[in-house]
């Protein structure tokens, strides 16, 4: 615990600790002035600097703070302490809902009808000031020695803007939550939450219905033997009616129901009718207890010592549901008997899916080999990428302390134990948490995919696919087992099979043909099918993998090692790059599936000098990297191919607002630049192998590689006489220099700048007197301004961190983007680059992609057309494949 008991929080002193969860540690303390006992909810020491996490324990205590209710848990305050805010509340002492079901000793009708009523009560009191709570369940329900109800857990609860009519949900939902947001504990979960879809006030009145039916029951109507299976009894199942015990009372029976339909246009509307009914016959209700054995009482509620001394219904300010889900080692799934589900997850508020890396050599989504917690990466504006856990059978992700800078991430076999790379290392860390240990040095800053075999050996290949290594999780030296054919192929994506002594890995080839093969730890291999993809193992006897932006699934005779059979769809689209096997989806060992198709999210926009959108260009594309001609009559960008996921260079008349594809190679062209003075362009051009400089003719359309070299080259600009281009150059530890090569008479690149830290996105001034770039030397991205040609020196001009910086058309500014999505402005004046005024801001939009800017100030910005697409989690897909 992270507050000692003597600690005084304003007129507060900390008695005893009572327990800690996920979404808090709670305290018993004592009220020095008044003189009366309270419990302290604190947020747990891992997001304790966090200011989302803060202002949610903020908005828990207004929302409580606004109701007023005898079966509420009531709030007296917040504190601030060491570790930040402090919720001060009622300590109810009794035993939970949950407590009392698991008990011997059975309810009466009178007590089970006390409890609805008083619980319905406190819903209609949070339903009236417009307050969904989104987590009812027996355990957030406490009931004390005197049978009063007392409604806990108010940390999910979000307000409402308005009353709830039929179709309404879209307007009921506060701004700040994630649509789609799966929030609340499965069992308990409406249809609509989980599907990640808006929720109002019935999502309350279903979990309602779930607890009516328990309290008679004794077990909730939804059950299953993983997350994933309760999941679909929620969606597909009904209840079992037939389990409600005779002397169960007929409104009852038709309240349940009436709470419990799935179509929520349906469902009984207002909790308040509820209250009405139960206290109508209240009275019945007791009519028909009374040739009950008077010994139960009407009240009749065992009370445990210990209970009642750790007050054990405020523990439940601390989520629990995935301890209870997890406790005793992974579940082992059914065999699916239901038919596909697909439903989705949103990200944490404020965060953006992945690493620095994207569409390269990472895995930025692993499921745990149980399927019970889906790892991610993800990363805050201006922030690291950091691995995220999110158990399915909790409220929300948690971040895992110590490993900022995660690019790619997998799971050990047991699922205790997590795999990452960061900072040039492959490290491994407790999911649980704790220091994160060092495995062993990787060249830096590459993108890397690992997996972890039962042996506790780790194989690990990069984007350069030069071999598979394979390295003990105690640490070493990396051994390769699989080595690639120089200039021939690569070897890439590895993934264990369950014995821990056969692995599975794709090789790539340079005329954009694949083949998977299975290997043993000796480096003998043979060939499977041809694939160009990452695979992955999934028990039995399946593999999965992606074709033309659609998952596949293949039957595979891991014995004979062969294929069976014929491939067959699971699902599309999903994410995937043809030019090095990246495919974002991953499966659990039982086939648990989540995958992100991320496609058609960006658009082209025009914005005036203030922010303003002033209009569109084009549809909603994968567009990306966007080059304005020097009349400004024409555009040149790159465009996602669906499919294969493979980029194509297109160009658009603006005036007429007609595009053309200009490359159309199965292979991948991106980063086009035009050559001042003639009718052609430079572009990087991959075709089964790193990006190389490629000069195309607009007028012959005849290409011709500038240069090839093991390192990917990405073009910049072209000097102003069309002479030279200058191009960013990955080094072999994953880092970036700045290179120039003259265009007609290229022989071998020349560095401008290659020290030991990244330099990239070069640009020439108009007058080619100075150059822009980026650098991280600072230890954060920052624009520096150099001479031209580069004599040795550059001069620091943004502040507080920038990107992208674009010349105007008369060289007299320098545009660039900070960390906060702001277009930031710096005059540049004759003493240049010698001293600059200080960087103003422009406008802040909501998300930036590249960009160019006009001749008459517009820019031109590349902005998501989608915020950010979720994760799509499917259940029981294979319940649909014949075998």
């Amino acid at each position: 615990m992270s507050i000692l008991p003597g600690t005084r929080i304003g007129p507060y002193e900390v008695v005893a600790a009572i327990g800690a969860g996920a979404m808090g540690e709670v305290f018993r303390a004592r009220d020095v002035n008044l003189d009366r006992v309270v419990a302290i909810k604190i947020l747990p020491a891992a997001f304790a600097s966090d200011p989302e996490r803060r202002s949610r324990l903020e908005r828990e205590a207004r929302v409580l703070a606004s109701l007023n209710h005898p079966h509420i848990a009531q709030v007296y305050g917040i504190e601030t302490c060491s570790t930040g805010p402090a919720l001060v509340m009622e300590l109810v002492v009794g035993r939970t809902l949950r407590d009392l079901l698991l008990s011997p000793d059975p309810l009466s009708n009178t007590q089970a009808l006390s409890f609805a009523r008083q619980i319905a009560a406190a819903l209609d009191a949070a339903h009236e000031k417009g307050i969904v709570h989104r987590d009812l369940k027996p355990e957030n329900v406490c009931v004390t020695a005197e049978g009063i109800v007392k409604v806990l857990d108010f940390g999910l609860a979000k307000s409402t803007p308005s009353d709830v009519g039929e179709g309404s949900e879209a307007t009921t939902v506060v701004a700040d939550t994630a649509i789609g947001s799966v929030l609340g504990t499965p069992g308990y979960m409406s249809p609509e939450q989980a599907r990640g879809r808006l929720v109002d006030r019935r999502t309350d009145i279903w979990a309602f219905g779930c607890v009516l039916y328990e309290l008679w029951v004794r077990r909730p109507p939804f059950r299953g033997d993983s997350v994933s299976d309760t999941i679909v009894a929620v969606l597909e199942r009904e209840p079992d009616w037939s389990a409600l015990p005779g002397h169960t009372p007929a409104f009852v029976r038709v309240l349940i129901r009436r709470c419990l339909e799935k179509d929520s246009s349906r469902r009984l509307r207002d909790i308040g009718d509820a209250v009405f009914d139960l206290s109508e016959v209240s009275e019945l209700g007791k009519v028909g207890s009374r040739q009950e054995t008077s010994a139960r009482g009407a009240v009749a509620i065992v009370r445990h010592p210990l209970t009642l001394a750790l007050a054990g219904c405020a523990v439940l300010f601390a989520t629990t549901t995935g301890w209870l889900l997890l406790a005793g080692g992974p579940a082992q799934p059914a065999e699916p008997t239901a038919a596909p589900v697909r439903f989705e997850l949103h990200l944490p508020e404020n965060t953006r899916f992945g690493s620095y890396l994207p569409q390269v050599e990472t895995t930025t989504l692993a499921f745990s080999p149980d399927g019970s917690r889906l790892a991610f990466i993800a990363r805050g504006e201006g922030a690291a990428p950091r691995v995220w856990i999110r158990p399915l059978g909790d409220a929300e992700a948690l971040p895992v302390t110590g490993t900022d800078g995660a690019l790619s991430v997998f799971w050990s076999p047991d699922g205790r134990a997590l795999g990452f790379f960061a900072d040039g290392k492959l490290k491994r860390i407790d999911a649980a948490g704790g220091a994160a240990v060092q495995v062993c040095d990787v060249p830096g800053n590459l993108g890397f995919s690992g997996t972890w075999g039962v042996n506790n050996d780790i194989l690990f290949a990069s984007i350069r696919g030069e071999a598979v290594y394979r390295i003990s999780t105690a640490g070493g030296t990396p051994t390769p087992i699989v080595n690639a054919k120089v200039g021939v192929n690569r070897v890439l994506w590895p993934w264990f099979l369950p014995d821990g002594r056969r692995f599975i890995y794709t090789e790539l080839r340079t005329d954009l043909t694949g083949m998977a093969f299975l290997a043993t730890l000796d480096g003998t291999a043979t060939a499977i099918f041809p694939i160009v993809s990452r695979v992955v193992w999934v028990e039995p006897d399946l593999l999965l993998f992606v074709r033309e932006g659609t998952l596949l699934g293949q039957r595979f005779d891991a014995a004979a090692g062969r294929a069976t059979g014929d491939p067959f769809s699971v699902s599309d689209p999903v994410a995937y790059s043809m030019a090095t096997g990246w495919a974002e989806f991953t499966a659990s060992r039982h086939g648990m599936l989540a995958l992100q198709s991320r496609q058609d999210t960006n658009r082209l926009v025009w914005f005036d000098r203030g922010g303003t959108r002033l209009a569109d260009v084009g549809e909603a594309a994968g567009s990306a990297l966007v080059r304005l001609s020097a009349d400004d009559q024409r555009l040149l960008f790159s465009r996602v191919r669906p499919g294969p996921g493979t980029h194509d260079i297109w160009m658009s008349e603006l005036s007429r607002q007609y595009e053309t594809r200009l490359t159309s190679s199965p292979g991948t062209e991106v980063a086009a630049v035009w050559v001042p003075g003639r009718r052609a362009t430079v572009f990087s051009a991959a075709a089964g192998g790193p990006p190389a400089l490629t000069h195309r003719d607009l007028d012959t359309e005849t290409e011709r590689t500038l240069l090839r070299q093991p390192g990917l080259q990405f073009a910049n600009d072209v000097t102003r006489d069309g002479k030279r281009v200058g191009y960013q150059q990955r080094t072999p530890l994953g880092d970036w220099d700045l290179m120039i090569v003259p265009i007609d008479e290229p022989s071998s690149g020349l560095p401008l700048f290659n020290s030991p830290f990244s330099e990239y996105d070069l640009r020439f001034s108009p007058d080619n007197r100075l150059v822009s770039f980026t650098s991280n030397e600072s230890g954060r991205p920052e624009v520096y301004v150099a001479r031209f040609p580069v004599t040795g020196g550059k001069t620091l001009v943004s502040a507080g961190g920038g990107t992208r910086a674009r010349w105007r058309v008369d060289g007299r500014e320098l545009f660039y983007v900070a960390g906060t999505n702001r277009m930031m402005v710096v005059p540049i004046g004759d003493n240049a680059p010698r001293a600059f005024d200080e960087p103003r801001g422009l406008f802040t939009i909501d998300a930036f992609g590249d960009y160019d800017v006009a001749r008459d100030g517009r820019f031109i910005i590349v902005v998501p057309a989608v915020r950010e697409q979720p994760v799509s989690v499917m259940l029981n897909w294979q319940a649909a494949i014949r075998r």
